[in-house]
């Protein structure tokens, strides 16, 4: 198949999150299995940052970025997308994201060509909850958008896939074809995504961390609960006064709040914030770590908490998203409903009193990482999806 991916960011463009992640490694898996992968992107490495370079070829997979021309709250407008879009003949097209300008275009593109597309939101089609629930103008645009454009986008699609129930179901509610609808969550590189001691040694002697330390990772952002953590956090601090608490991700507006919450309940030396970081750094972050926590007030599927995981580190996280699926509580993981700090200070104690405990959960989830989520499976279940799509498409 000729395979075409269109999504708003790519690597090296980390810092936008777990979707990154998704659609690298679904591109290389396909060009592994002998497909040609194309993917039109965005030149953006950051919000203020873009990659220099237009056109290259890595891990087999062909990759355009375009340079953005205009930009309202994220929506990057790409316009040397369109023409060589048309340059293109794909089998199909993969769309990941929602209200975004570059899945905009591939629907146009494919609605004329008549090439059937797949829709990935990534959770975007639940926006609305990063955004202050009182009205706004960005509001009013969005839910025009949805009437107008997004609704389309959605019924027009030859298949949606969700990563986790809540988007299943606000999928469901706008598209009547049932047979369209498909679970199917982000899939894990097992062979990265591994503990490895010698790469905890890296990421303690690069930020010269010695102590035991909590870790959660993530952008900064109010939807990722850190305010939680670290009021949690110091309450475990009267019990384990040497421990550390290190956050890691790119600042997206809400580091400011963070730090000043640090600096009012006196946490300077104990809280570490630490800008994204890549490759064998990251896993040393999970390597080294005692815990992770992800402390969310919403979240889709949180890639960050299965790669940590994956690395055999005890988990945390608050009931919200794909979590819950993946944590069976108190044998490869723990929930706790989000704000409730007794809770968490409880857990956290008691896995840092019992490290025998603590490597027997860590254990559990790599084991059902492995089993359930690697790109081995994953990746299979999206290319039935397409060839689905095909075949629906060759009986019309």
């Amino acid at each position: 198949m000729n395979i075409l991916q269109i999504t708003p960011y790519f690597p090296p463009a980390w810092g936008f999150g777990g979707p990154v992640r998704h659609v690298y490694e679904l591109s290389k898996f396909l060009a592994q299995k002998g497909h040609k992968v194309i993917v039109f992107t965005t030149n953006k490495l950051t919000s203020s940052k873009i990659y220099p370079i237009f056109h290259e070829i890595k891990d087999h997979i062909e990759i355009y970025r375009f340079p953005v021309c205009l930009n309202y709250k994220g929506y990057w407008i790409t316009p040397a997308l369109n023409r060589y879009l048309f340059k293109t003949k794909p089998d199909i097209i993969h769309i990941h994201s929602y209200r975004n300008y570059q899945s905009d275009i591939a629907y146009f593109f494919g609605k004329l060509k008549k090439v059937p597309f797949i829709l990935t939101s990534h959770g975007s089609i639940r926006g609305e909850e990063e955004y202050n629930l009182k009205f706004s103008f960005y509001h009013l645009i969005r839910e025009l958008y949805d009437k107008l454009l997004g609704k389309r986008i959605i019924r027009s699609a030859a298949q949606l896939i969700a990563v986790d129930q809540s988007e299943l179901w606000h999928f469901s509610s706008l598209s009547s074809e049932k047979d369209k609808l498909n679970l199917i969550p982000n899939g894990i590189n097992i062979d990265f995504f591994k503990n490895t001691p010698q790469f905890a040694n890296l990421f303690r002697e690069k930020n010269k961390i010695h102590e035991q330390f909590i870790l959660s990772i993530g952008r900064l952002h109010r939807i990722k609960g850190y305010d939680f953590l670290i009021r949690a956090f110091k309450q475990i601090l009267k019990e384990y006064k040497s421990l550390k608490l290190i956050i890691i991700g790119q600042d997206f507006g809400y580091k400011r709040n963070l730090v000043d919450l640090i600096q009012k309940l006196e946490l300077n030396d104990s809280v570490i914030l630490i800008d994204k970081i890549f490759d064998k750094l990251l896993i040393g972050a999970y390597s080294a770590a005692s815990i992770y926590v992800q402390p969310s007030r919403f979240e889709v599927f949180g890639m960050a908490l299965f790669e940590a995981a994956a690395c055999e580190i005890p988990v945390i996280a608050t009931n919200v998203g794909a979590f819950k699926n993946l944590i069976t509580d108190g044998a490869n993981g723990y929930i706790v409903n989000f704000n409730n700090i007794a809770k968490l200070k409880e857990i956290c104690l008691e896995l840092l009193r019992n490290e025998s405990k603590a490597q027997e959960i860590g254990r559990n989830s790599r084991k059902l990482i492995k089993n359930a989520y690697s790109w081995k499976k994953i990746g299979v279940k999206i290319e039935k999806i397409y060839k689905k799509s095909l075949n629906k498409k060759n009986t019309i």
